[in-house]
């Protein structure tokens, strides 16, 4: 219960920010600015799910099992996000190449790799925080996160950056998020003294469910590109509005019970404690 409350707590707080954020930037943004933003926001989220949200989804399920020897599955998770990152740049490198013909501006696709990157660790980030049982640092990542994008984007389109100052403020929050309350920010590459097995389970675990959240990502966001090419990119900012609004009511309050819950069922389902781990899923449901 005391998780519970304290995740209710954070989500809460985040919700609050995030409407702030959705209210204020929807003020002073044209619908033109505010679709551009949004669809923006939405490619890089989708990158950050195809590349990133596999490996998040691996330490959340196996870094109970390694809580007392937490360096053998952070060495591991440090050469899978920099392989990813990796596969980011090239797929980046390739659209940058070739913007003329996708019609995107140079700046917007830069904006967008370094916001897929930083959204990748973010989100690594609250996960291990989860999987610490340290709700506290959970709470710091996610609300310096909002606030000083918020603020500092609302600083960006005061002095005329528009949709790419709100993008610049929203890179902005990541970076310093992950940078004063993470541990290990830079999640140095190991060349070597890797174990093998952790790799293994971690990316056999993992990179199945890459089309899964792929699938769950575009089924929340391909409507917005939709919209953008057959009515328009200003018809793209008051859908958005609306969908995130309710997203932000609903969305969190049921994530709530999974944070608490789910670093004990999988330790004890490791442990092979099946009625305890039975009890916990009744009480979960």
């Amino acid at each position: 219960m005391p998780a519970t409350l304290s995740y209710f707590i954070v989500r809460f707080g985040n919700g609050l920010l995030a409407i702030a954020t959705l209210a204020v930037f929807s003020r002073i943004l044209t619908p033109d600015q505010y679709g551009e933003y949004a669809l923006l926001i939405a490619t890089a989220t989708v990158l950050a799910s195809l590349f990133f949200q596999w490996l998040s989804a691996a330490i959340g399920r196996f870094y109970p099992n390694y809580s007392e020897h937490p360096a053998d599955i952070m060495r591991a998770a440090s050469r899978c996000f920099w392989l990813a990152m990796l596969g980011v740049s090239l797929l980046c490198f390739i659209a940058l190449a070739f913007h003329e013909v996708l019609e995107g501006d140079p700046l917007n696709l830069a904006l967008i790799f370094l916001i897929t990157i930083a959204l990748g660790r973010y989100t690594i980030g609250l996960q291990i925080a989860n999987s610490q049982h340290a709700p506290m640092r959970y709470c710091l990542l996610s609300w310096t996160k909002l606030s000083a994008a918020l603020i500092t984007g609302v600083v960006f389109i005061y002095f005329g950056a528009a949709e790419q100052g709100a993008l610049l403020g929203f890179l902005l929050g990541l970076v310093l998020a992950i940078w004063v309350f993470e541990p290990h920010p830079k999640m140095a590459l190991s060349i070597g003294m890797v174990n093998a097995r952790v790799s293994g389970e971690m990316l056999r675990y993992g990179l199945p469910l890459v089309l899964n959240f792929l699938a769950i990502v575009l089924l929340d966001l391909v409507d917005r590109f939709m919209i953008a090419r057959l009515l328009g990119i200003a018809y793209v900012a008051p859908y958005s509005i609306a969908y995130d609004f309710i997203q932000l009511i609903i969305g969190p309050f049921l994530n709530i019970f999974f944070l608490s819950a789910f670093p004990i069922i999988t330790y004890l389902f490791d442990a092979k404690k099946h009625d305890a781990v039975n009890d916990h899923l009744k009480d979960l449901g």
